[in-house]
């Protein structure tokens, strides 16, 4: 049976502990996130200990009648949230067990606090109830042996509290001195260094070149790889082998391989997959993660197991220089943010690492110096602009007695360059990083000789650009995050909107041209659908802000707008994601049906077909709206990428991303025969890192967006006191 104690403030269980006055969840006292509904479901559990709940029991406790909710799911989030605080697992639980058309029954033992009966707990175990004595007795203080003590202590609280307040030199940047003149280095790279070269990965069209460089700075030279795309994680700490993955598309589950650094052949690690990884410090311990937590292996790939459950993609593992801690990013996709969180090599003392601090959007990526005083990251504090990085450092809070007080991060550098990743000196005394100024992306328009392409417009930066369905006027987006439209030669220029911290993308015009769809995201908010009169004005959200909503378009009717859900990483149905239509006169929305897994919708020309790309990008498919069903136009591909409709609608175009030279294709609707327009060798060629496919003039040739310039390796030199 279980009892409950009317007046008990705390329930505790295993190492957790509930606090349900004050409404927390805590870890060998250490807080943990939990919302209010899944913390309530669980104090309900928890109280009911060794108890069947139905599901209809926690609807009747916890919602009220009035609520108009969806209570099944509901229920499901708050169970999927209890489990991931609680590192639970649904089919060997410790905590909570889920009894199929029944309910669900928390089978730990909890131990109840008594307000008002000093020194008593009450164990509920699932068949019995016991009342344990705390009370023993106490010796007498002796007054003298107090007395000293009291002294001793007020001392040396004097002596801590001169060294807490005491200022300390911040650490800073003497000198920024630039490694290389590459400049296509890859912001997907990750800098890896033996103290004598320093490893990363080059952009080049359409595949990605492992270099090194000499650490003094120098030429850049390819690595011998053993495959055409390899990108290497770690080096192991006696510099033997190298942690790499290949890939064709980066992703976040690619397969781990350990690749000698003097000749011989790669290992795959068992047949372990993740998005990133690292050697502990004395090189026995492979850390991984993927998309359900970080996981520990041995050197070899053997004894894998999950140290930690997460909700959402983590990344950027470093081992605290003990070996004792991992700190690791962890993404918040819903609203595209990014914080850093710690966890013990044990799994244990799971927690942000700078609560409250970044009230932005984005910190990431750190990494300890080599002796463990200083921890570095970037973050966009005190600039708040999407994608826009900066260098901090916190000063690490060493054992008792502390000496100096917890240090808040130091910004180190800032500017107009935004940083990437980064290794400190194994000295200490520098800083070795990736920066990126802003890329030259020209929008060109192939010649009348239909060989070569010239600039549409005296516009060095452009990040996306959209023609309207007549072929006369640009939608654009520009540096800042900002909206504009101009005639196609560039002139009655005009902005639209700015207001949008996490960026803009993907404008698509009305049929008539009187309007602009597009996706937007403010600060702590997903991406969402808004659209503005081509004229100017204030711009409108279409959909409530609870989940992502992307890639929108227009369908002929001008009255429907057609845009893509991604599928979550967990925690909501499939049948949440997919392409829907949008009614803008109902605001009445429609899920095409068979669209799961799919993304980026376009709609052809005055035609009733609509045409998408499958999420791994390496399909086209082609819904019809009279028939309702789905079919494959192109498949193969590396990444395909922008279909776009001709303004007949008789052709869709798209390109292949990662295809050698990023050719064009089209298909033809009605047979939807493939054929392959051309390639743009001739640009990547002569300076040009990537085309991008961006729909056609007015003649019908192509437009392309060329991106020129990359990042380089830059070595900050540091005064840390």
């Amino acid at each position: 049976m279980s009892f409950i104690a009317p007046t008990s403030p705390n329930l505790r269980f295993g190492p957790f502990e509930l606090d349900v006055g004050a409404g927390e969840l805590r870890k060998s006292g250490i807080l943990l996130k939990l919302q209010p509904q899944p913390f309530r479901v669980l104090v309900l559990l928890a109280n009911r200990a060794g108890t069947v709940v139905t599901r209809e029991h926690i609807k009747r406790d916890l919602w009220a009648d009035s609520t108009f909710v969806d209570f099944e799911h509901g229920i499901n989030f708050a169970i999927n949230q209890i489990r991931a605080a609680l590192a639970d697992n649904a089919d060997n639980p410790r905590y909570v067990e889920t009894l199929p058309r029944r309910g669900y029954r928390f089978i730990a033992q909890v131990e109840h606090e008594l307000s008002g009966a000093e020194d008593s707990i009450v164990r509920v175990i699932p068949t019995q109830v016991e009342i344990v004595s705390n009370s023993s007795p106490r010796p007498r203080p002796m007054r003298t042996a107090a007395i000293t003590a009291s002294a001793l202590l007020v001392l040396i609280a004097a002596l801590f509290l001169y060294r807490w307040l005491s200022p300390s030199t911040p650490p800073r940047v003497l000198r920024t001195i630039q490694l290389t003149q590459y400049s296509r280095l890859d912001g997907w790279s990750k800098l890896v260094s033996d103290g004598a070269r320093i490893f990363f990965l080059g952009r080049e069209g359409d595949h990605w070149n492992l270099m090194q460089v000499p650490i003094s700075g120098g030429e850049s030279q390819p690595f011998p790889s053993p495959s055409r795309n390899t990108r290497i994680l770690d080096l192991s700490p006696d510099h033997s082998e190298f942690l790499v993955q290949s890939f064709t598309i980066p992703t976040s589950d690619l397969e781990f391989w350990t690749l000698p650094v003097v000749g011989g052949s790669p290992r795959r690690l068992g047949d372990l997959s993740g998005r990133d990884g690292a050697f502990s410090p004395d090189g026995g311990k492979i850390a991984y993660t993927k998309l359900d937590g970080i996981y520990i292996c041995n050197r070899n790939g053997s004894d894998a197991h999950r140290i930690v459950s997460l909700p959402d993609v983590s990344w950027g593992l470093a081992w605290s220089p003990d070996g004792r801690v991992l700190r690791f990013t962890l993404d918040d996709q819903k609203i595209s943010k990014s914080s850093l969180w710690e966890v013990s090599t044990e799994g244990t003392n799971l927690q942000p690492l700078l609560p409250g601090w970044n009230h932005t959007s984005y910190e990431c990526c750190g990494q300890w110096s080599t002796d463990g005083r200083y921890y570095f990251f970037l973050s966009n504090q005190g600039d708040g602009t999407f994608g826009n990085f900066s260098v901090w450092v916190r000063r690490e809070i060493g054992g008792f007695p502390s000496w100096s007080r917890p240090a808040s991060p130091v910004r180190l550098a800032a500017g107009a360059m935004n940083f990437g990743s980064f290794i400190p000196s194994k000295d200490g005394r520098r800083l070795l990083i990736s920066g990126f100024t802003d890329d030259q992306s020209e929008l060109l328009a192939l010649a009348n000789d239909k060989k070569t392409f010239s600039p549409m417009l005296n516009i060095p930066v452009i990040y996306k650009a959209s023609i309207s369905p007549k072929r006369n006027w640009l939608a654009l987006i520009l540096p800042g995050w900002t909206l504009w439209s101009s005639r196609t030669d560039g002139s009655e220029r005009i902005q639209l909107a700015a207001d949008f911290s996490g960026g803009i993308d993907h404008p698509r015009w009305s049929p008539d041209e009187s309007r602009i769809v597009f996706e937007g995201r403010s600060q702590d908010r997903p991406w969402n659908i808004h659209v503005v009169n081509a004229s100017g004005g204030s711009s409108q959200e279409l959909l409530p802000n609870d989940q992502p909503h992307r890639f929108p378009d227009w369908l002929p009717d001008g009255e429907s707008i057609v845009y893509s859900v991604p599928r979550p990483i967990e925690g909501v149905p499939s049948e949440d994601s997919g392409i829907f239509v949008l009614d803008l006169k109902t605001r009445k929305t429609t899920k095409l049906p068979g669209s799961e897994g799919l993304k980026n919708p376009r709609s052809l020309s005055g035609s009733r077909y609509l045409a998408a790309l499958s999420e791994d990008q390496k399909k086209l498919m082609l819904f019809d709206f009279q028939s309702h069903d789905w079919r494959e136009i192109a498949n193969g591909g590396k990444a395909f990428s922008w279909p776009e409709s001709s303004q007949d609608g008789k052709y869709l175009y798209f390109q292949d991303t990662l295809e050698a030279g990023q050719p064009l294709y089209r298909v033809h609707a009605g047979d939807w025969k493939l054929e392959r327009v051309m390639s743009f060798e001739s640009l990547l060629q002569n300076g040009v890192l990537r085309c991008r496919f961006a729909g056609l003039t007015p003649d019908g040739s192509p437009m392309v967006l060329a991106t020129r310039g990359g990042g380089d390796i830059y070595e900050l030199d540091l005064d840390l006191p």
